[in-house]
């Protein structure tokens, strides 16, 4: 049984492509994006969406999510502008029918770890912490990661949140790059790692290409 919430430093880390990768790498997995915001878009590719289009899989049940918000904001803010609340309960309560189909789950936060999901001091951090499965975090290896990821790993570290791995995505090979994922192994102790190299667009990757990197990986 294998169960991780996906998260990230920030939006456009990778999350979503990340998500592709482990849930291809499943036995019958399932995906979970509790919140997704966006929808009013006519171009708007979904998180749910770009899974499904990357996956082998077909069947619809694979793929869930409880609330899909108009405007591409925060979702405390998208749902507050669309009058729809976000209910904490209500994304515990249909993880919980998840688990009853599926042994095997990959949940997709939204942006960062302090991200707020409504108005009532609800973040995504409390959202992991309440489903109590352990969190993979997505970063880039860019200048600046040093700071945003080990900070995001000593916040969730405070809340007894057990971060499983870090991916490293983007990676294009620089010295700075190597010497960037080596300091935050080691600062932050943890081990576990995967290194992921920039591709072109993450757009129009094809199951073909997903399951090269898989093999790869």
């Amino acid at each position: 049984m294998k169960r991780f919430f996906i998260t990230g430093t920030n939006t456009d880390v990778g999350k979503t492509f990340v998500s592709s990768l482990l849930f291809n790498n499943l036995e019958n997995p399932c995906y979970y994006k509790p919140v997704q915001t966006g929808y009013d878009d006519p171009n708007f590719i979904s998180d749910m969406d770009f899974v499904k289009n990357n996956s082998s899989i077909i069947n619809e049940d694979n793929f869930k999510c409880t609330y899909k918000l108009k405007y591409p904001l925060s979702p405390h803010l998208s749902s507050r502008k669309t009058n729809i609340e976000v209910s904490l309960d209500k994304i515990l309560n249909d993880y919980s029918n998840i688990c009853k189909e599926f042994d095997n789950i990959i949940v997709e936060g939204a942006g960062g770890v302090i991200v707020p999901i409504n108005d009532k001091n609800e973040y995504m951090y409390t959202l992991i912490k309440s489903l109590n499965i352990p969190c993979v975090l997505v970063t880039t290896t860019k200048v600046g990661t040093i700071n945003s990821t080990l900070l995001t790993i000593e916040f969730l570290k405070g809340k007894n949140i057990h971060v499983h791995g870090i991916v490293f995505n983007m990676f294009e090979g620089m010295d700075h790059e190597i010497d960037n994922i080596n300091f935050i192994k080691n600062y932050s102790g943890i081990e576990n790692t995967l290194i992921i190299p920039k591709m072109s667009s993450t757009c129009t990757i094809n199951r073909d290409e997903i399951k090269e990197f898989i093999d790869k990986i």
